[in-house]
């Protein structure tokens, strides 16, 4: 697939490690001119050297997508340095896990903006570029959007909340012709530092491995756009999940009280 996106503009969120690192080396890779984006500044130019160092140019412009000022200065600094925009990928996002009773409202409301306001806000700034370029806008989601997952209430809320809000930009954007993708993960295998938000407020460790690489899920991105696919629930489990859920719902509901403090619902996809 190399050279298929050559000279299309891409920005990626929360690309200065993990799946969104991994996702920029995937359109790099298929020649497309690409932004990467996070809040660590620090982190963020340590990938852009990295990609450097690869014979790639990406250009590194730090946000916090939860501002939309920041949002919209994203926007303007790709504009004026490219010209255009061809697509975006949300995968910027906020790891977290914790029952409910030990989440607060300040917290439950953080969890959320983080994984979908961010998105909501700079789909927002850039929909004005993708609807001259009939270009693409790609929503990381997770299996968590399919069900609700416990120690994982405030995630699945955000993650279903974006599902929706892609569906509803999908029917409005269709005389446009801007394709939104959803794509779904499994469990990913985490970077070495990679920490979550718990219940608490405080960020720890993840020490459940996934099942699935971030290469994996960066290819599925790229393929995503490439075919302008809708979704994509990535694995096995996913679709049995997915199939599951409305042929039978109850069965659903008893395996997850059964197995609800097991260690394999802390939320590990990589954002």
């Amino acid at each position: 697939m190399t050279g298929r996106l050559q000279g299309k503009v891409f920005i990626i969120t929360g690309a200065n490690r993990g799946i969104g690192k991994a996702i920029a080396g995937e359109f790099l890779r298929a020649g497309a001119l690409v932004v990467i984006s996070g809040r660590d500044l620090k982190r963020l130019e340590s990938a852009r050297l990295e990609f450097e160092n690869m014979g790639y140019a990406p250009i590194s412009i730090a946000a916090d997508l939860c501002d939309p000022e920041d949002c919209k200065k994203l926007i303007r600094s790709t504009v004026d340095h490219f010209g255009k925009i061809h697509g975006l990928v949300n995968n910027a996002g906020l790891p977290a896990r914790g029952r409910i009773e030990h989440i607060d409202s300040a917290l439950f409301a953080k969890i959320v903006e983080g994984n979908l306001n961010t998105a909501v806000n700079c789909t927002r700034a850039v929909l004005p570029e993708l609807i001259k370029s009939k270009g693409s806008v790609i929503f990381l989601s997770s299996v968590a959007a399919i069900q609700g997952f416990p120690n994982a209430a405030a995630y699945s809320t955000a993650k279903i909340g974006l599902e929706r809000f892609a569906e509803a930009l999908r029917i409005e954007m269709h005389h446009q012709r801007v394709h939104v993708g959803i794509l779904r993960p499994g469990l990913v295998n985490p970077p070495a530092d990679k920490r979550v938000l718990t219940g608490d407020g405080s960020f720890k460790p993840v020490s459940h491995r996934g099942h699935q690489s971030q290469k994996s899920v960066a290819k599925a991105v790229l393929r995503m756009v490439l075919k302008r696919r809708n979704r994509i629930t990535m694995t096995p489990a996913g679709r049995f999940l997915s199939a599951m859920k409305w042929l039978a719902p109850g069965l659903v509901r008893f395996i997850l009280i059964r197995t609800q403090f097991s260690s394999r619902y802390e939320t590990t996809e990589d954002q």
